[in-house]
């Protein structure tokens, strides 16, 4: 089967005429994440009234979802793998050499996914400004305050998204509601001083406990919990990076990455660094943070088998993700105001069918999946309120419809013969059924121009 490219420069008059012509939405499997203004949300779990980041740096509102079954395809570059249906459309750059050097070109176009292997994705590098979650206090004078939130803290805060942890459950023999607040930092015994010197920034009072393999420094402090928790998640696997983090002042992005780097990370070679999680939000999110702060980056996969013998004992195994950052001067970072651009190496299919689901976002169309931008699905809302088919539209539907009126044009009305249209559950309510009726009409007006579709009871 032929692709054309993007949807929105083919020409029905110029392409060769088929019997039939098929559409439908992209998609993506459960599991992907999708950028939102509180941070990496499963695709499957996005709710309409959400604000998700677009190609445009902002962050706008999902006004549908839904999801359907279809076969995928995996997209492999600077990412372990973007796994998607094979028409969903990516954003691509071109780019030009002028004395042995690349450069991007200003012009952007939106490409199907399976047409991008040796062209250019990109990763977002410009964010809109979001609130951070304050700090919140139970009114009681015995609660510690924050710490001053400076270089120093943000270091801390790597360190703890690298090494450390906290306990927050209800204390026993206490009122309902009345938790711990106890947080915990750890490394190996050479690193007593070290973690000492860091902990008492934040904390003058503090316990040490030397276990067997690694020394651990706990302190209490509720409002410090709670602030950890609430902005960057708990346990190994569910630890995260929200979007406010983006936009803090430059020295204080470094700081966090600074306290990873020498927490979870290790150095490779002279400038280049790789941190290593079972999160996949975290790694995500770090992959972004890399790229504000002016890495590139990459993010490997590692599957390992589900359980491994340690010590006599049975240990659950996790996918591991790793992100790499590097500043080589000799490998070029081609970027651009608002985004990171990487090649694309391989698209491959899956030979899967799996339940796949889409968003429709306002005023862009589009948004960030697995720290990839993409475009939304064809957008119903649109279509209840337009101005006439031949207005401008980003709906992907309506550029089917004008493919489909140029080929038969161009044929005489003897092609297409029939066309299928695939779309997500929830088209024939979408705006209490006007969509789907002004759907119907855009089809009725590939024959004749004055169908005029009744509107629902």
């Amino acid at each position: 089967m032929k692709h054309y490219g993007d949807v929105n420069s083919i020409r029905g008059d110029e392409v060769e005429p088929v019997d039939i012509i098929t559409f439908g939405s992209p998609c993506f499997p459960a599991g992907t994440l999708v950028l939102t203004d509180k941070g990496y949300t499963e695709i499957e779990r996005i709710e309409v009234g959400m604000r998700v980041l677009t190609h445009k740096g902002r962050w706008r509102k999902i006004t549908a979802a839904g999801s359907r079954q279809a076969e995928t395809i995996v997209l492999k570059g600077n990412h372990y793998g973007l796994e998607c249906t094979k028409n969903h459309p990516i954003y691509c750059s071109s780019e030009s050499k002028i004395e042995n050097k690349i450069r991007i070109e200003e012009e952007k176009s939106w490409i199907p996914a399976a047409d991008m292997k040796g062209r250019l994705w990109g990763v977002p590098r410009k964010i809109e400004k979001t609130q951070m979650i304050s700090p919140h206090y139970s009114g009681s004078r015995k609660q510690k305050p924050m710490p001053l939130m400076d270089g120093d803290f943000f270091y801390f805060v790597g360190r703890w998204l690298g090494d450390g942890w906290v306990r927050d459950g209800q204390r026993p023999g206490r009122p309902e509601g009345q938790c711990s607040g106890q947080i915990y930092l750890c490394d190996s015994y050479d690193k007593e001083d070290e973690l000492r010197s860091i902990v008492e920034k934040v904390t003058s009072s503090y316990s040490v406990e030397r276990c067997r393999t690694a020394i651990k420094f706990r302190f209490c402090g509720q409002v410090l919990c709670n602030w950890l928790t609430d902005n960057f998640g708990k346990y190994a696997g569910g630890k995260y990076i929200m979007p406010w983090v983006y936009t803090l002042p430059e020295e204080y992005r470094q700081a966090i990455l600074d306290g990873l780097f020498d927490s979870d990370g290790y150095r490779p070679k002279e400038n280049e660094w790789r941190v290593t999680t079972i999160s996949k939000k975290l790694a995500e999110g770090l992959r972004i943070l890399g790229e504000v702060q002016g890495y590139s980056t990459t993010v490997f996969r590692t599957v390992p088998c589900e359980y491994r013998m340690i010590e006599g004992r049975k240990v659950t195994q996790k996918p591991c993700y790793m992100v790499a950052f590097s500043r080589n001067a000799s490998r070029p970072h081609l970027t651009d105001a608002a985004h990171a651009w990487y090649r694309v190496r391989s698209a491959e299919p899956t030979g899967e069918v799996k339940t796949v689901y889409n968003l429709t976002v306002e005023d862009d169309n589009s948004y960030v999946a697995d720290g990839i931008v993409v475009h939304n699905c064809q957008n119903l809302s649109i279509a209840g309120k337009r101005a006439g088919l031949d207005g401008k539209q980003s709906s992907l539907f309506f550029q089917a419809i004008r493919i489909i009126k140029e080929m038969r044009c161009a044929t005489d009305g003897r092609y297409p013969r029939f066309i299928v249209w695939e779309n997500v559950p929830g088209a024939f309510s979408s705006n209490n059924g006007e969509d789907f009726r002004a759907v119907l009409e855009a089809v009725c007006s590939v024959k004749d121009g004055g169908i005029h579709v009744p509107g629902p009871p």
